[in-house]
């Protein structure tokens, strides 16, 4: 039996804009004009359908804005927790040779805690830069098209989209994606805390209490629930980046063509 494939995304773009090409083809005066039924379509209309395009692109890079916005301002929070929470691990280890009921487990979690978070740091400076560079791209491409008048500025604008917005967004959409593995590792950490320390909670939190009172940052762990929450709220803003991310790159890749067949 022979199965059927479906045809990847990229084969059905190219075909897709070949038929475009091809459905209009020949070059008459300030129209384009089909080999087969001679129906034409002017010059102007597919500038403005590239237009169209472009403008849709800048409506979702919009609502991308905001949303890379919202995963920025999450980046640094946990940026800032994961320090902090690194060093109050830290320190419940140096007390931990006084609190008899601490088991022998916590020293070893507490030590791969460390490592792992001094890795999530570099990682989530990366994801800064890049949900930077991504605004940047978005900033710059809305200006692209506000001063978009002609076949010129249009084709400008329908290349940076391509070329540069699209790829910068993704870049970051894909670093963001970390965000999502660092909470969970946040989260699995702190239910295995509980379960080593099961049995020693009061003197546990004494110096917890310890800890806290000392920090310069008054720093209390967050609660699991507030951490599922926010794990929840990354989750749906990414799944909606990445969707309108995936929507722009089809529409830029729409709106070269129309500006190649005008050319």
């Amino acid at each position: 039996m022979i199965k059927k494939t479906k045809p990847k995304n990229k084969t059905l773009f190219i075909l897709s804009s070949l038929a475009i090409i091809f459905s209009g083809c020949a070059e008459n005066g300030h129209n384009i004009q089909t080999p087969v039924n001679n129906s034409c379509i002017k010059k102007q209309e597919l500038s403005r359908m590239a237009l169209q395009n472009l403008q849709k692109i800048e409506h979702n890079s919009e609502e991308l804005r905001m949303i890379t916005t919202d995963l920025e301002s999450y980046t640094k929070w946990l940026e800032y927790y994961l320090a902090n929470y690194t060093k109050y691990i830290e320190g419940i280890g140096k007390l931990s040779p006084v609190i008899k009921m601490i088991p022998l487990p916590y020293a070893g979690q507490a030590g791969d805690f460390v490592k792992f978070g001094s890795k999530m740091t570099v990682s989530l400076a990366n994801t800064a830069v890049a949900i930077e560079n991504a605004n940047r791209s978005i900033a710059k491409y809305q200006e692209l098209v506000k001063n978009s008048t002609n076949d010129e500025t249009v084709n400008l604008a329908a290349k940076y989209a391509d070329e540069e917005l699209v790829p910068n967004v993704k870049d970051a959409l894909e670093k963001i994606d970390n965000l999502k593995s660092i909470t969970s590792s946040l989260l699995a950490f702190g239910d295995n805390v509980d379960k080593v320390t099961n049995g020693g909670q009061d003197m546990l939190g004494k110096a917890k209490s310890i800890i806290s009172n000392n920090s310069d940052t008054g720093y209390k762990p967050q609660k699991r629930s507030q951490m599922v929450q926010k794990l929840d709220m990354l989750k749906s803003k990414t799944l909606k980046a990445e969707e309108l991310s995936k929507n722009n790159a089809l529409l830029a890749k729409r709106a070269v063509i129309y500006c190649e067949i005008i050319r």
